[in-house]
């Protein structure tokens, strides 16, 4: 009965293997989409690179060593995370082996570890081919829809510029610096949150879903959309039409407020204003006001939450309406770029829906079939624990080297 016990252990293991494998499996077939749309945007940026004859610009790794550094700071935060978690909450006796153990059997697994590294090694040619697009829309589309956007932004606003309205709440130089702190935050909201889903396993098609509707939203919204409403955004509206617009006003105060109280996006403005001028490409290179990818991605954060860490949906909401007011307050954008940015995110997020279950559902089919002994419930495995160690108890005590699992299959046999 104990031969056939561990004959039967290494049928366990080897399902155990290959059911790992099929997990292994189904979590990169769900990234599949992702890397097909990533992969053919990279390779148009390459070959709008070569026919437009431009050479030593928009590599694919121009923000290696920035991205690089970027990750490597989220790793640091987490890992020291953990150890403050695991010294604060959980307080285990031997803390260095918990750590380790835990890090090991949970976070450092290979169904965590390769969809996310694979995702995070993606990003950074995904990210440099998006700066060589947005640097080329006035080449592709000169900027020509200024004064139309404006102009429905006072229609749809009651005849009044929307910073206006804002002005009574936030017209004076500390709100605006907060309203500024805020705005910036969102790079960092930005990386943390792609770092979060690349390494999530809680739901592997959330994941996913969020990352195709990623990275087509900078493709739809951020350089299709982009390029055929071609806009700069009330900064640059004087600059390029000789008329103020009706944003002087807007930018006296800016400045006005920046003597008392730091104004950090007038300093960002001027940079894109020169990189625009001398046909630069570098790092967060461009100038594109419609629609706001600001507030496409702060709304893809919303929708993120509402489909799976639910007590982030609110403070992802307010988010949102703070990166939308700050657009239009710190003069980047017109309301309308926001408001068409969370109408086209949020049909990417349910087309990316569709096509994600679809694909999910064509990797279980594939998938293998686990082995019913897999499926031994709780109660059976410690009756057979006891019938083990009894039978041990009569053979030198050797009944508690191996699981039970096996043992019942085996006592059946015999």
């Amino acid at each position: 009965m104990i031969r056939a016990g561990l004959s039967m252990t290494s049928i366990f293991w080897s399902d155990d293997r290959r059911m790992a494998r099929g997990r292994l499996g189904a979590l990169m077939c769900a990234e599949a989409p992702v890397v097909a749309v990533v992969f053919l945007y990279c390779a148009a940026a390459v070959v709008v690179q070569s026919l437009l004859g431009i050479e030593g610009q928009a590599a694919l790794f121009l923000y290696n060593r920035s991205f690089f550094m970027v990750v490597l700071a989220c790793a640091i935060v987490f890992f020291l995370s953990h150890a403050v978690y695991a010294m604060a909450v959980v307080r285990p006796p031997r803390l260095a082996r918990w750590i380790f153990e835990d890090l090991r059997n949970t976070y450092l697994t290979r169904e965590r570890l390769l969809p996310g590294l694979l995702l995070l090694a993606i990003t950074t040619p995904f990210i440099s081919s998006f700066t060589f697009f947005k640097t080329q829309i006035p080449s592709f589309s000169p900027f020509a829809w200024d004064e139309t956007f404006a102009d429905w932004d006072r229609w749809l606003h009651g005849g009044v510029d929307p910073w206006e309205l804002l002005q009574p709440v936030l017209g004076w130089p500390q709100a605006t610096t907060a309203v500024n702190a805020v705005y910036h935050a969102w790079f960092f909201v930005l990386f943390a949150v792609v770092f979060w889903q690349a390494f999530s396993v809680a739901d592997r098609r959330l994941r996913a879903r969020f990352f195709l509707s990623f990275y087509l939203s900078w493709i739809l919204i951020g350089t299709l959309a982009a390029t055929v409403f071609s806009s700069a955004g009330p900064v640059y509206y004087q600059r390029l039409s000789g008329e103020d617009g009706g944003f002087g006003a807007l930018f006296a105060y800016l400045r006005e407020a920046s003597r008392s109280s730091p104004v950090w996006a007038l300093e960002v403005q001027e940079r894109l204003w020169a990189g625009y001028e001398a046909r630069s490409l570098g790092k967060g290179a461009g100038i594109s006001a419609m629609p706001s990818m600001h507030v496409a991605m702060a709304v893809l954060f919303a929708l993120l939450a509402r489909a799976g860490t639910r007590w982030l949906y609110v403070p992802f909401v307010l988010f949102a309406v703070a990166i939308l007011i700050g657009s239009v307050h710190l003069g980047w954008h017109y309301a309308i770029d926001g408001y068409v940015a969370a109408v086209m995110v949020l049909a990417i997020w349910a087309v990316s829906g569709r096509l994600v279950a679809r694909v999910g559902r064509a990797s279980d089919r594939r998938a293998p079939v686990p082995n019913v002994s897999t499926f031994i419930s709780e109660d059976q495995e410690l009756g057979a624990q006891k019938i083990y160690q009894q039978a041990g108890d009569g053979t030198g005590g050797h009944g508690q080297d191996r699981p039970g699992a096996e043992q019942v299959v085996a006592q059946d046999q015999s």
